[in-house]
């Protein structure tokens, strides 16, 4: 609990630092809970500091930064932080199907998936670029669970790229000069194709070590997040 309600960088850093060092054998064990308990205990329908974030959601963004101080826990990181991805997108269809007040699903999943754009787009929260690095240094080949990890972060990733592209579009066609508008709608073409066709099928294969509830939230999430 301790963990979970402490800021990031200096508190974080310096918990994660004196962790390693006193429990060298329980810290990654014991950051990897301190998230996990985060994403499902904080309730995510409170308002927030952020744009279309609650407080809730502010808490278990900051919680991964646990994961990401070292590289040793990236792969804890990058499951967490899909999993996270994974109930942003899908929490509203849950809302809406257990009858709580004023939720539609497909309304409710466009505010959310601010939610996404925002842990994506922020390295202050997630360093991206050094997680996609780190995924293309490896060698998976032989590792269907890692590899599966790594697929599913990159599917959010040209997702959450897809939809921003799309929103510069969708504005740009107010006041954008023809030339510019043509440029902005091959972007959001280009976007929405990667998304489409991200080898080895969006968003990674079904998969025994995702468990069952795993596979169904793939499975819901292609189905939600994918055009018909």
């Amino acid at each position: 609990a301790f963990l979970r309600k402490m800021g990031r960088d200096g508190p974080q850093l310096e918990c994660v630092e004196k962790g390693a060092r006193h429990m060298a054998n329980d810290i990654d064990a014991i950051l990897k809970l301190a998230v996990e308990e985060t994403r499902l205990r904080e309730e995510s329908r409170k308002p927030g500091d952020f744009e279309g974030l609650s407080r809730g959601d502010e808490t278990k963004i900051s919680a991964l930064h646990l994961l990401f101080f070292r590289e040793r826990n990236y792969w804890d990181g990058l499951r967490e932080t899909n999993a996270l991805i994974r109930q942003f997108v899908l929490e509203p269809f849950a809302d809406e199907a257990n009858g709580l007040d004023g939720c539609r699903g497909g309304e409710s999943s466009e505010k959310r998936a601010g939610a996404v754009l925002f842990l994506l787009k922020n390295d202050e929260f997630l360093p991206k670029a050094k997680l996609l690095a780190f995924i293309d240094e490896n060698d998976l080949s032989n590792k269907e669970d890692l590899s599966n990890v790594a697929k599913e972060f990159k599917c959010w990733v040209a997702y959450a790229e897809a939809k921003e592209t799309l929103h510069k579009w969708r504005c740009s066609l107010v006041d954008s000069e023809e030339e510019e508008l043509d440029r902005k709608a091959r972007d959001c073409h280009r976007a929405i194709q990667k998304v489409l066709s991200f080898p080895g099928g969006w968003n990674v294969p079904a998969c025994p070590t995702l468990g069952s509830f795993g596979t169904l939230d793939l499975s819901s999430c292609r189905s939600n997040c994918l055009p018909r």
